[in-house]
């Protein structure tokens, strides 16, 4: 059997093994390729070239992730090239839709993964469903009348994780909707309210509700309609039970969005890397202010674009803020099994445990060893420490945590979390913003 070999443009020092890794035989005429057993290799193939690839930093330790996915992307269109998979089984169809989801083919996976829709018997149609559905965004497909159809007739809504899923589905396709049309979104948000509160009862159906009214809040606080996010999130609070903690994140959430439209509260900084003016001096410019953890794997995924804002938008007027505070430890340096971590990010020890003071780290420790954490993620901009209390002041509940001050100092928009659909609209209201007096 004559090898198919193909180059990755991974860097030199990777070339000898990424290209051991994408040699791939070529099948004879008799033999059909097995996409559930090259998915299993495949897997095999990740957590091998994680082992190999990992190295350590000052702040613990990192995998570049890039040739992994560059070595298992040229297998893949490979292994696809030996066959066409429109002539395979239809109960295959799932699996190949997977194998093109590897190759970053989302349309192609969409499209196989409905053929094996279309097949009445087949296994896992609730699961393969979920994935056409995850497909239907990740290909970006304009026939959001195609998604509400797979909604309508290929869902089932049986049970309160059914429920679950599916308001969490709307949430992030939604953001990407929204660029589109705003209607769009609403409408798809109020369709599946309907039809959850109409299929299960009010208890099993409540977490899935309570999202979806989130959502609706956030929907119009994107519409810079900040009333009538408050209106929703008001609407949410029959789907909560008193004492709870969806009532109290929920209580904390209206306070949250009570911000908008009023002056950003003190930041209370002490000291800072980079170069700080205070907010009441930044009168004229928008300003975005980032609240991240070190440790927060989202806030690392925004670093990118935040920096592109900045070195783009930063001589019209914009300035990020990375706002932090102490955690006692930072990366595996003094990272003790003692603490607990709050909803604002706030640590504290675990109940009964003994803390030696030596395992905490001094907080001027800390604070130096957030330089090297800046130049490893290419943070340009300033960063700032504050007090947990500050947190707590801007009803910080989880990071990233991004508020974006209008020239005014007025608090225009909040998002908590992150995804690239939500950095573009953010962008265009940031440079909406920049456009007014």
């Amino acid at each position: 059997m004559k090898p198919i070999v193909r180059f990755s443009r991974a860097s030199a020092g990777l070339a000898s093994l990424t290209l051991a890794l994408v040699v791939i035989p070529t099948l004879g005429l008799a033999e059909t390729p097995d996409p559930e057993a090259f998915l299993r290799e495949m897997q095999q193939l990740d957590r091998e070239m994680q082992e190999k690839l990992r190295v350590p930093t000052e702040t613990g330790s990192r995998v570049d992730t890039r040739p992994i996915r560059e070595a298992i992307r040229n297998r893949s269109l490979a292994f696809l090239a030996q066959t066409d998979p429109l002539s395979s089984p239809r109960e295959t169809a799932y699996a190949w839709a997977k194998v093109y989801r590897l190759t970053d083919d989302f349309a192609s996976a969409y499209a196989m993964t409905l053929r094996y829709l279309e097949n009445p018997g087949a296994p896992e149609q609730q699961a393969a469903t979920r994935d056409a559905l995850d497909f239907a965004f990740f290909s970006r497909t304009p026939d959001h009348r195609k998604v509400q159809q797979i909604l309508e007739t290929r869902y089932e809504l049986s049970s309160s994780q059914d429920a679950h899923w599916l308001s969490g589905w709307v949430r992030r396709y939604g953001p990407y909707l929204r660029l589109t049309s705003l209607e769009q979104a609403q409408h798809l948000s109020a369709w599946t309210f309907d039809r959850i509160a109409k299929k299960l009862s009010k208890d099993a159906a409540a977490s899935a509700l309570l999202m979806l009214k989130e959502f609706d809040a956030w929907l119009w606080m994107e519409a810079d309609r900040p009333h009538k996010a408050l209106e929703a999130i008001d609407q949410a609070f029959p789907y909560t039970q008193p004492d709870t903690w969806p009532r109290r994140d929920l209580q904390n959430t209206r306070k949250m969005y009570a911000m908008l439209g009023k002056p950003a509260p003190p930041l209370g900084v002490g000291r800072f890397h980079g170069a700080y003016t205070p907010l009441p001096e930044l009168k004229g410019h928008v300003v975005l202010l980032d609240f991240f953890s070190h440790w927060c794997g989202p806030c690392k995924a925004a670093y990118p674009g935040l920096g592109k804002l900045q070195s783009e938008l930063g001589s019209k007027g914009v300035q990020v803020y990375g706002i932090t505070t102490y955690y006692g430890y930072f990366g595996e340096h003094k990272k003790g099994t003692w603490w607990n971590t709050l909803p604002d990010g706030t640590r504290v020890p675990r109940e009964g445990a003994t803390i030696n003071p030596s395992d905490v780290m001094p907080e001027a420790e800390e604070f130096d060893r957030m330089r090297p954490f800046m130049k490893e993620f290419g943070i340009t901009w300033p960063v700032l420490y504050v007090e947990s209390k500050t947190f707590r002041e801007y009803f910080v509940t989880g990071v990233p945590h991004l508020l974006v001050l209008d020239k005014q100092g007025i608090v225009r928009r909040i998002q908590v979390g992150f995804s690239s659909d939500v950095e573009i609209s953010h962008r265009r209201f940031i440079e909406s913003l920049l456009s007014q007096p």
